[in-house]
Parts: structure tokens; sequence; C-alpha cells
């Protein structure tokens, strides 16, 4: 496969996928692409950490999707309203990081953490809520979460916590 890149660029992949197409229960269609391995890549690794964002409101998910990205380390690389589609996304993109809202549409942050890390327990989760951290940050970080913020926090606290999550 050939890829072309940001920089407009190109380079050659060879992998195993599959392509899932079907239909969703709540109407439309979802794609889902699980890469089943990686047989060789040509070019070299950018260092880039790969995040997913999981949050149901279009502004807050612009707010930290520009904030992520003044890292020049650090790249969004998908966003997702709902638990579905960020199940779908992590089989597609293998994110280095799933940042996760609490409430979410039609379903609990918390739930999509427990499931995650049934799924993917190597994958860290970080969480983030306008919910007081002493009510719901022990029950995070005890369902697979490796942190949590609060939204009232100043920016450059969610970029100390995705450095610290992404560290181990």
């Amino acid at each position: 496969m050939i890829v072309r890149d940001d920089d407009h660029a190109y380079r050659a992949e060879s992998i195993a996928a599959r392509l899932d197409i079907g239909r969703r229960q709540s109407g439309g269609t979802a794609a889902v692409c699980r890469i089943l391995s990686t047989l060789g890549t040509m070019g070299t690794d950018s260092g880039e950490k790969r995040i997913l964002l999981v949050e149901e409101h279009p502004i807050v998910r612009l707010g930290f999707i520009q904030l992520i990205q003044q890292e020049s380390h650090l790249k969004v690389c998908g966003e997702a309203e709902t638990s579905t589609e960020a199940l779908e996304i992590i089989d597609c993109e293998s994110p280095d990081l799933v940042i996760v809202d609490l409430g979410l549409k039609k379903s609990s942050g918390l739930d999509l953490i427990k499931v995650v890390q049934g799924l993917h327990p190597e994958l860290p989760l970080l969480a983030v809520s306008l919910h007081d951290e002493t009510l719901y940050a022990q029950r995070v970080l005890k369902a697979g979460a490796r942190g949590y913020v609060m939204k009232h926090e100043a920016p450059d606290r969610l970029l100390v916590a995705i450095e610290r999550v992404l560290a181990g």
C-alpha cells in the first residue's frame, strides 16, 4: 500500500488488514479497519504519540484537539462521541492513549474504560470530567484509567497528565 502523509511525502507499507462494513443498530453504515499485522514499513518512526479523544461535545473536542496538537510529538488520531465509535476507532487506529470523558452519549465513560481495559489492557486511558475528583477519581482508577483530570483545571494540567500517563 502506498500512503501519502501530512507532509505530502509517500511511504510504502505492507499490511495485513480486514475491513468490515455493516449497518449500525442506530442507523447508518459503519466501517471498521482491523490491522492484523504490519509486515514492513519503509521510512522512520516519527516518535509521535497518537491520541483518541472520546468526548460528546464538539466544541470541547475542538479545544482539546487544539491544545494537544500544540505539542509536536502528540497527534489526535481520532474523535468519538460514543462508546461504540470509540471502540471502532481503537480497533482501526491503534492509538497510544485514549482520553475519555465520563459523560458520553448513550453510555458512561466509566463503562467504556472498563470495556477497553478488558479488550486492550495495555492501552493507557486518561479520564476527564466535570465531576468532582473526590467523588469519581477512585472509581475511574479502579476501572483501569491511569489518570483523572477535571475539566476546570488549567490547560497545561491536561498536557502534564497526558505526558505522565504515556510515560507509564
